[in-house]
């Protein structure tokens, strides 16, 4: 029974980071390391109850029951973040970013701006990889190990910037370097002249949930001087974390995967 259990999420888990178009039985198979006969059993069942649907050419994805699911979770992250959020914008005068994973991607699912007229573009709603931007980092850092490496696995670390980590090496050093430190720096390595630096939030099952950031342009930043407020960042990120765990729950160690 416990057996079917596991094998049950890490298929739903699987569908959740292939995002909205799916995966195909021979790659979905590869991934959750199942029998495609046996892979297809589980996901027959699933499909009966709606945790999962049926998407053209032999592709799979996650269901409406568990998109709704999902959906009303995405609330109570933005209802821990965004009095925070707004406090870090008024402190330091830059915009401040809430993400969290979606697919392979991160997507923006609120922003504070600044009241500069030179801002930067990312927006509710903008999607950046994972690999080269602070906010994505800080959420890659912090994932399990094997979760990371299939994602890694899957994504294509090309070269936006002359700074981009798009070297695996050098990426998995800076991961490392980001859960010691506990938060995440971008340099230019999405854009140049953008610096970015970002914090993870922890669901109340300890599991990596999103991130918050602050994003500002190199005219009014250096990277050392955007790094001084690292403390502040955590300290206000904490709190959110608390309200995400609910009262009484002890803090989530920084030092996860």
């Amino acid at each position: 029974m416990m057996r079917a259990v596991e094998r049950t999420f890490r298929i739903l888990l699987a569908l959740g980071e292939a995002g909205g178009e799916g995966v195909r039985l021979r790659e979905l198979a590869r991934r959750v390391r199942l029998p495609e006969p046996t892979l297809l059993r589980f996901l027959e069942s699933l499909v009966e109850v709606g945790a999962v649907e049926e998407r053209g050419e032999g592709g799979y994805a996650l269901g409406l029951l568990l998109r709704r699911l999902a959906h009303d979770a995405v609330p109570d992250l933005r209802a821990a973040a965004v009095p925070v959020m707004r406090a870090l914008s008024e402190r330091l005068h830059e915009d401040v970013h809430l993400a969290t994973l979606d697919a392979d991607s991160v997507l923006c699912l609120e922003s504070v701006k600044s009241s500069h007229l030179l801002g930067v573009a990312i927006g509710t709603g903008s999607r950046v990889p994972i690999y080269a931007s602070a906010m994505g980092k800080a959420i890659l850092a912090f994932m399990g190990r094997q979760q990371r490496a299939e994602l890694l696995r899957r994504v294509e670390l090309k070269p936006l910037t002359p700074r981009t980590l798009h070297e695996r090496g050098r990426l998995l050093a800076e991961l490392a370097q980001t859960r010691r430190r506990g938060y995440a720096l971008d340099n230019g390595e999405l854009e140049l002249g953008i610096l970015c630096i970002a914090a993870p939030l922890f669901g109340p099952g300890g599991a990596v949930v999103g991130s918050i950031s602050v994003t500002a342009p190199a005219e009014r930043w250096s990277a050392a001087e955007l790094e001084r407020y690292a403390p502040v960042l955590l300290a206000e990120v904490a709190e959110v974390n608390r309200r995400l765990a609910g009262e009484g729950q002890s803090k989530v160690s920084l030092e996860r995967g």
